[in-house]
C-alpha cells in the first residue's frame, strides 16, 4: 500500500510539474531555435491540409516575420506553381523594398515570355510611381509621365527657321499656246523700184543690178508681159519672146 502510494505521488508531481513548464511556454511567446548545419533550418514549419506553414502576427506596429542574413537573403519565399513570397496590406504597402547599398526591390525571371517585374492596379490608379511626387509615372492606361509631361505628345509649335537654298531648275514646261497678232508695225523707208524689160531667145534672168523684185516671162504661145514700177513700167509685145522684171536696189 504504502509503494503504490508513493507512485501515485511521483507521478502527480511529474504530471505538476509538466504543467508549470508548458504554463511557462506559454505564458512566455517568445522562442529561439539553432540548427549548426547548413542543410537543417532553424525553424521549420510543415501544413499537410492546405494551411500555413509559418505563421508570424506583431501587435501595433512590429512586423510579424523578420528574416536577417549577413551575406544571404534575409527572406526567400520558393513556390512549383504558385507565388514565392505574397505581401497583403489593407491600408499600406504589401511590399515595401529598404536596402542601404543597392536596390531595394530587384526582380529576375529566366521566362522568355516572362518579365522581371509586373503591375496590376484594380482601382483605376497609377500602374507604377517613382520618385517625389510622381516625377515618373504609368497611368493604368499606359501612358507614361515625366515631370508632368506625357512622352510622346505633340509639342508647341517652334519659330519659323531660316529660308533655305533655292532648289535645281525644274524641266521646261510644254509650249503655252498661239498669242493674238500683234498691231502693225511702223511703215518703212521708201524703196524706189525700176522696171526692167529685155527680149532674145534663152532669155530667163532679169539683167538687175540689184534685187529682183517681180518677173514675167512671154514666148511664143503666151501673151506679152508687163510691168510697173516706181519710176515707170515696161513691157513685151504678144507674141515676142522676152522677160518682165521689177528690180529694187
Amino acid at each position: 500500500m504504502k509503494a503504490q502510494t508513493i507512485a501515485r505521488l511521483s507521478l502527480a508531481i511529474t504530471i505538476l510539474a509538466f504543467l508549470v513548464l508548458y504554463i511557462k511556454v506559454a505564458a512566455d511567446s517568445a522562442a529561439s531555435y539553432t540548427s549548426t548545419r547548413q542543410a537543417v533550418p532553424g525553424v521549420f514549419g510543415h501544413n499537410t491540409a492546405n494551411g500555413d506553414g509559418v505563421f508570424g502576427k506583431a501587435l501595433t506596429t512590429g512586423r510579424g516575420v523578420l528574416g536577417v542574413s549577413e551575406s544571404g537573403a534575409g527572406v526567400e519565399g520558393h513556390a512549383k506553381e504558385g507565388r514565392g513570397v505574397v505581401g497583403t496590406s489593407d491600408t499600406k504597402a504589401g511590399v515595401e523594398g529598404y536596402s542601404n547599398d543597392h536596390v531595394g526591390v530587384w526582380g529576375l525571371t529566366k521566362a522568355q515570355s516572362g518579365a522581371g517585374g509586373e503591375f496590376h492596379n484594380n482601382g483605376g490608379g497609377d500602374l507604377l510611381r517613382a520618385g517625389a511626387g510622381g516625377i515618373f509615372r504609368v497611368s493604368n492606361n499606359g501612358d507614361v509621365f515625366v515631370r508632368g509631361q506625357l512622352l510622346g505628345a505633340a509639342g508647341s509649335q517652334g519659330p519659323q527657321g531660316p529660308p533655305g537654298p533655292p532648289g535645281p531648275q525644274g524641266p521646261p514646261g510644254p509650249q503655252g499656246l498661239q498669242g493674238p497678232q500683234g498691231p502693225q508695225g511702223p511703215q518703212g523707208p521708201p524703196v524706189r523700184t525700176v522696171a526692167v524689160c529685155g527680149g532674145g531667145t534663152g532669155s530667163t534672168r532679169c539683167s538687175c543690178t540689184g534685187r529682183e523684185i517681180a518677173r514675167q516671162v512671154s514666148g511664143i504661145t503666151t501673151p506679152g508681159c508687163s510691168v510697173t514700177s516706181d519710176t515707170g513700167t515696161c513691157s513685151i509685145p504678144t507674141g515676142a519672146i522676152g522677160i518682165c522684171c521689177v528690180c529694187a536696189p
